[in-house]
């Protein structure tokens, strides 16, 4: 059930108490990820061993019945930013997951909106190079992208694999950040963003002079090459350990043009000790508050933000007081052609479940 902590500010979409338009999404499973594309939206969760898929055909309003996806060989990682990764480009839905056992990158693919799925497939190559099961996914241009912790000779970098073909196959994994001091922080998950007009940015948490700070690099051409990476906020974290937490990246927003979207870059949320920022490269970041995975989706009014804090997950939205999700965990967001949409996982008894739910509305074209 759906239980608020906080108040919600009348007028602000997540006066959704009333759940006058956004339609629950209660399902089993956890770890879920998010992804659109206009109006097709579709939510994937995890059990041990296999996926499920829940997919919107009106932004985000109604779902379908989740449907099966297939079956993941033993040792599928889920939990701190583990499990499962969703992208959506037209009518194509591609799921990206770990299998700990194998050390493999599975992949999923349905060309149907969710119809159909074919895979369970491993597209990571050279194979057994993903050990911590963290990754991202992103459609892009000409397809999708996934970069990944890749473990290249005892030493973490970052890897990213690519499909042209609406992910029916992968181009072999390459690195495209491999940091001077031997490794980047081995265990938070890297963050793919791209603005489907040829920009690809990754951001990660590096580990340089002893400091587990945020960077990022990005590709102008479709991910061919990288620029120089770049450090967000003026801040430093001196940290002799794996904080697990990687962060939230989006690119612009539909009431923006793309170049002015692509002039300011995309927008970041990320952890610093126990503190919450955001911040574009080569600005002074913005404090958010106390908190952890932290993800980001933009609209025309300001950023969307969920997070992870003591109680549950907290959620602000543009011109609203936060509210706390009581019991919630892992929370995702995604930009749809109605708003912005989040998931999250509960637990009622000893099943997880995950739900979703509209809490931004665009305004009316």
């Amino acid at each position: 059930m759906f239980r608020l902590i906080a108040p919600c500010v009348t007028g602000v979409l997540f006066v959704l108490a009333a759940h006058s338009f956004a339609a629950d999404l209660d399902i089993k499973g956890s770890t879920p990820s998010i992804a659109a594309d206009g109006d097709l939206v579709a939510v994937v969760t995890a059990e041990p061993n296999s996926l499920a898929c829940a997919v919107s055909h009106d932004g985000g309003v109604t779902f379908a019945a989740p449907a099966p996806v297939g079956k993941v060989a033993e040792g599928q990682m889920l939990g701190m930013r583990r499990g499962p990764q969703i992208a959506v480009g037209g009518n194509t839905i591609v799921i990206a997951t770990n299998n700990s056992k194998g050390g493999r990158i599975v992949a999923f693919c349905s060309t149907d909106a969710g119809k159909s799925w074919q895979g369970g497939t491993p597209v990571d190559n050279p194979p057994g190079r993903s050990s911590e099961g963290l990754l991202s996914m992103t459609s892009t241009r000409d397809g999708f992208a996934v970069v990944f912790l890749e473990l290249v000779e005892n030493s973490m970098q970052i890897g990213l694999i690519q499909s042209t073909d609406h992910g029916k196959s992968w181009q072999d994994s390459r690195v495209i950040y491999a940091s001077p001091a031997g490794h980047v922080c081995e265990c938070c998950q890297p963050t793919i963003a791209s603005n489907r007009a040829g920009y690809l940015t990754v951001m990660f948490r590096n580990w340089l002079d002893g400091n587990r700070d945020m960077y990022m690099v990005t590709s102008k051409d479709d991910g061919a090459t990288f620029g120089k990476a770049a450090k967000l906020g003026s801040g430093s974290w001196k940290l002799d350990a794996c904080p697990m937490d990687g962060g939230g990246l989006t690119y612009g927003n539909a009431d923006k043009t793309q170049d002015k979207a692509i002039a300011k870059g995309p927008l970041a949320v990320f952890r610093r000790e126990s503190t919450l920022y955001t911040a574009r490269v080569g600005e002074v970041e913005s404090k958010v508050g106390p908190g952890k995975s932290a993800v980001i989706a933009a609209t025309a009014e300001g950023p969307v933000l969920a997070w992870e804090a003591p109680t549950g997950v907290t959620l602000r939205v543009p011109k609203s007081a936060d509210l706390t999700i009581a019991g919630a965990r892992a929370p995702v967001l995604t930009a749809t052609s109605r708003g912005v949409l989040l998931a999250y996982t509960t637990r009622e008894g000893s099943e997880d479940k995950t739900e979703a739910r509209l809490v931004w509305q665009a305004k009316a074209r």
